[in-house]
């Protein structure tokens, strides 16, 4: 288990179809970035020399060990490459090609399958979209940087059998200022799985959650074992949950997607949350920024009524409860001279004139409530008065108290994700709708 290590933190690399065009020029470059610190070597027999650094005819021609080799070369040149790969004794590597048993070439697939049989080597792919290790800058991704611009460091760690869903998944990350902890796409599997992928991720610092879109499953029994002993939640999303959509898992990375109830029940006999959709698959992973709420009572904080509602609403249909603000809390916020239309209850409405001294004010008092396991803030920003300065008190108070769960609803375009956005860095979830937020802790809650 330790040589997956070398995926994610490799010291030498060597990028095998290495060029100065396509899926070989992308995965070179990215380990030409500064932020890498190791040492990459481009192989081609066609090149002497690729952005000024000389180029090996053959990954036998390096003198120095190779951690890492990342394999970009036509199907039929794979089983070559990797026989030369475990003659080098590397240690990982990850197969990129496409061309095997998604489209019906078993044969080809079973021989890199032999080949690995009795080495040492440690397989991703083939037909797989690469790794990112945030930290390290460790990146085979082979898509430009400029089309998919990698996530900020974070702590979710993302899983992805298919490699057009996991580069959505790493867009919709950007995009939504989630930050990474690492990346793997890992395609047909005919080594490391998800369950290989789940049991290193389980003792990884930097991850806090790990994120699953899976098409199917290798090993049922042992993936059930390893998630049950797994010490980071796991969410996952499930392709291929009907019968139409199994037949094209089967010719997407050739696995077999069996029926969805069955992998319904395995998830959770296996302690795993399932996603329904690949938007609630990181609506559930940031949720477990903040601390997982002990029960389902919620006390809902506003700035606008109708959004209190629909809190309210949502609440209802995922079974969580809104009960009563306390007289106690009640005479703490008539202490704080609010003006007479703020509604003192369950949900608390600080009115539309609010500004950030009465929201920090209303969030001290009531994050102080053992009444309540979480607080919803529901925070529209498009209210005269909060801006910069609130956001800034917001993440004071969470900081605060930080043992009470605060997940934060904030909609609106442009200024209202920029503030979102810094609160997100603070580690504080914020979502764009009531339904979503509700949805998220609904799932996360202890049971």
């Amino acid at each position: 288990m330790n040589n997956i290590n070398y995926f994610f933190n490799p010291k030498t690399v060597a990028v095998i179809g290495a060029s100065e065009k396509s899926v070989g020029k992308v995965v070179f470059e990215n380990f030409l970035s500064k932020k890498f610190k190791g040492k990459v070597f481009p192989v081609n027999s066609k090149y002497k020399k690729i952005k000024s650094k000389k180029c090996y005819k053959s990954v036998l021609e390096i003198k120095q060990n190779i951690d890492h080799a990342i394999i970009a070369v036509p199907a039929k040149s794979v089983p070559l490459v990797l026989k030369q790969c475990i003659e080098k004794k590397v240690k990982t590597a990850t197969i990129l090609t496409s061309g095997f048993s998604e489209i019906g070439k078993r044969k080809l697939e079973n021989e890199l399958k032999k080949t690995i049989k009795k080495s040492e080597v440690r397989v991703i792919g083939p037909n797989c979209l690469g790794t990112l290790n945030s930290k390290t800058s460790a990146d085979s991704i082979f898509l430009p940087k400029n089309k998919l611009i990698r996530p900020k460091k974070g702590s979710i760690a993302v899983i992805s059998q298919s490699g057009a869903v996991g580069s959505l998944l790493l867009d919709y990350m950007t995009s939504q200022n989630l930050g990474i902890s690492k990346f793997v796409s890992y395609g047909n599997a005919i080594d490391i799985n998800e369950t290989d992928l789940i049991e290193f991720l389980s003792e990884d610092k930097s991850t806090k959650v790990i994120a699953c879109y899976i098409e199917g499953i290798k090993n049922g029994k042992k993936f059930i074992e390893t998630c049950k002993k797994c010490k980071k939640p796991i969410v996952i999303l499930k392709g291929g949950l009907f019968e139409k959509s199994a037949k094209a898992v089967s010719s997407h990375t050739g696995s077999l997607a069996g029926d969805g109830k069955i992998y319904s029940g395995a998830f959770k006999q296996a302690g795993a949350i399932q996603a329904e959709n690949w938007q609630e698959l990181f609506d559930i992973a940031k949720a477990y920024s903040q601390p997982v709420p002990k029960g389902r009572k919620m006390l809902v904080v506003t700035d606008g009524g109708g959004f209190g509602i629909l809190a309210t609403d949502a609440a209802s249909k995922k079974s969580i409860k809104i009960p009563v603000l306390p007289k106690s809390a009640i005479s703490k916020l008539k202490k704080m001279n609010f003006p007479e239309y703020c509604i003192l209850s369950n949900p608390l409405d600080l009115s539309g004139d609010v500004s950030a001294d009465r929201l920090a004010k209303a969030l001290d008092i009531v994050l102080k409530e053992k009444s309540f396991d979480f607080v919803l803030l529901i925070a529209l920003f498009q209210v005269p008065n909060l801006g910069k300065e609130a956001v800034k008190k917001i993440i004071q108070i969470n900081k605060k108290h930080r043992k009470k769960p605060l997940f934060v609803v904030s909609a609106g375009a442009d200024y209202a994700k920029n503030l979102s956005s810094k609160m997100i860095k603070q580690g504080i979830p914020v979502y764009e709708t009531p339904e979503q937020a509700v949805g998220a802790v609904s799932k996360i809650i202890l049971k």
